[in-house]
């Protein structure tokens, strides 16, 4: 649950991420491509598909703080106060809202989410 877990356990890591992504050699890459050209429309609607909900599930870990599993409400109050301005963003540009797993930040007031 800590980043240390990775480089510690690499060399089982390393054989079942292979595994599971049937890659015996170690050469295949993943490569991320999150450009958003300008002019591309996105609005499914106009694809004749429904509104539709996306619900975005922290799976890696954000430098600094724990594995979402081994976060105690403390550090993952500081880890959506950090996030909150690219929640924002996310927000203004596509709309939508924010459902917080942490109603209220404790001695730092209301969650404003």
């Amino acid at each position: 649950m800590s980043p240390l877990d990775y480089s510690k356990f690499g060399t089982f890591f390393d054989k079942v991420i292979r595994d599971y992504h049937g890659d015996d050699s170690g050469d295949k890459k993943h490569i991320t491509d999150w450009s958003v050209d300008e002019g591309i429309d996105y609005d499914v609607k106009k694809l004749g598909q429904e509104e539709l909900s996306m619900r975005v599930r922290v799976g890696r870990n954000l430098l600094g703080f724990s594995l979402p599993g081994d976060m105690n409400k403390d550090e993952r109050i500081k880890f959506e106060q950090k996030m909150l301005p690219a929640f924002d963003q996310l927000k203004e540009k596509y709309g939508g809202q924010v459902h917080s797993l942490t109603p209220d930040f404790g001695d730092d007031g209301s969650n404003p989410t």
